[in-house]
């Protein structure tokens, strides 16, 4: 059984595709809300503060990147799509 925070590691090859901006927002944000849905990557619940979405800061991307280059860890990325679920970009 898996405990906290995980992310299959076939999910980088996307990551490191939508830091280059090889795959646009909408279709990684899409990709990766439904494996949330999916509880293919297990996130640890948080609370939505905003209602409208926001715009993805660059940071964001540049954690995926560094994620699928293995330069950060899972929990790292993980904190950052928890920001993007409190920021009411990914809706769970």
């Amino acid at each position: 059984m898996r405990n906290g925070e995980y992310v299959p590691a076939w999910i980088k090859t996307s990551a490191g595709w939508w830091s280059e901006k090889r795959i646009s927002n909408s279709d990684f944000i899409m990709g990766i809300e439904f494996l949330i849905q999916e509880k293919v990557i297990d996130v640890p619940s948080v609370e939505t503060t905003k209602t409208a979405p926001q715009k993805i800061p660059d940071w964001i991307s540049t954690i995926a990147g560094s994620w699928a280059d293995e330069l950060i860890s899972d929990k790292e990325f993980v904190a950052a799509l928890q920001w993007l679920i409190e920021n009411g970009v990914i809706k769970v």
